[in-house]
């Protein structure tokens, strides 16, 4: 199977790297370890991902066509819906993308081996700077089972979560200003960075326990805001077809996917509890510069909250990526116990467990459309 093969491929060239000791060669090899990622979302068909044919084949076909970038941006496209939809409606940098790929390649492949690029390095950035204190290959092996394939379909938002979580990385290591530039370059790729990362950031600051405010007052502490922010979100879901404030704020395209009659989605919150119950019982593992284990678990909650929208309709489950990504950092983070013995029994559970994902929601359910592999040739 060429998924496994691949995996498995990065998996071992990003463990060989990470036992080198010279620095110049140890990210030499970790970027070639990438090579396979690349390659693989490079020599695809056209029928891998849905997204393909809504919306990546018709704009690179006007995009090949057009006289210029104005010319492009001034075009439109019916959806398989057909719903019409303005390129100019199109985040700025996904257009631009496509744009300079038709002119200057004007192959398609080409233009999927670019938006996985996008995808993998800021992620691979991300990892590397964690490189002390989480495991690069076992990160992307985590993204391999986990989302890799969601990149043949949600491109612009895969690489808008990649810059994100870049940008948030930055931030836990006090480089505020890469952390704003690449805050904004994940806003440019898809608009629900600017939403999303606002929440994630928010919560970050709350659940900090160096913020100023549990110093000052002594009643306010971690805790208190972690269960103030569950029982928050639980009551602003349960009320939110009655905000019409709301619904302004993020216009009619994005409430597409949040309004709407929403239902209990059980498969969605058992497929996650695995990960829900580890991070409670291991809770001490994860200790993580001023993050402690209330961060991921909230991470989880929002997972299992936002994965409630699909009853709304499939794509509105795609929000939670913006909180599951964390999974590259949290998920190695878990097993990290001082016994090897129960740290290998962990590592095992937590391979065990991206594999039984990538096999349900991938092999079983065909999400995104991405099983079974098609070649170009």
């Amino acid at each position: 199977m060429a998924y496994i093969l691949c995996y498995a491929l990065t998996g071992s060239i990003l463990l060989y790297s990470e036992k080198i000791v010279k620095k110049k060669e140890k990210n030499l090899i970790g970027l070639f370890g990438l090579l396979p990622l690349l390659l693989l979302a490079a020599f695809r068909s056209n029928d891998i991902g849905t997204d393909i044919k809504w919306y990546t084949e018709p704009l690179f076909g006007i995009a090949c066509e057009s006289n210029s970038f104005n010319d492009f941006l001034s075009e439109s496209w019916i959806l398989p819906n057909y719903y019409v939809r303005y390129i100019k409606d199109i985040e700025i940098g996904f257009s631009a993308l496509i744009y300079f790929v038709s002119k200057v390649f004007g192959n398609i492949n080409v233009l999927y081996f670019f938006i996985e690029l996008l995808i993998l390095l800021p992620l691979y950035a991300s990892l590397r700077l964690f490189r002390n204190k989480i495991s690069l290959s076992f990160g992307i092996i985590v993204y391999c089972f986990m989302f890799y394939q969601m990149g043949f379909n949600l491109m612009r938002q895969m690489i808008a979560i990649s810059f994100f979580l870049l940008s948030f990385s930055l931030m836990i290591k006090k480089k505020y200003v890469k952390s704003l530039l690449f805050f904004a370059i994940s806003i440019v790729f898809h608009y629900s960075a600017f939403y999303f990362g606002i929440l994630v950031f928010l919560i970050y600051i709350l659940l900090n326990k160096d913020l100023k405010v549990y110093k000052k007052f002594k009643f306010i502490t971690p805790s208190f805001s972690f269960f103030a922010i569950v029982v928050f979100s639980i009551l602003f879901v349960i009320l939110l077809n009655q905000l019409s404030f709301f619904w302004n704020l993020i216009g009619d395209y994005y409430s597409l996917y949040l309004k709407g009659d929403l239902q209990l989605e059980i498969y969605q919150i058992i497929i996650r509890l695995p990960i829900l119950f580890i991070f409670i019982f291991e809770r001490d593992n994860m200790q993580f510069y001023s993050i402690d284990s209330k961060f991921f678990i909230i991470a989880v909650f929002f997972d299992i909250l936002l994965s409630q929208f699909s009853s709304i309709t499939s794509q509105s489950s795609r929000m939670g990526y913006f909180f599951s990504i964390f999974y590259v950092f949290s998920l190695y983070l878990v097993c990290k116990d001082k016994n090897v013995r129960k740290r290998n029994i962990l590592s095992g559970y937590v391979l065990a467990y991206v594999v039984m994902y990538w096999w349900y929601n991938y092999i079983l359910n065909f999400r995104g459309e991405t099983y079974p592999y098609q070649w170009i040739f």
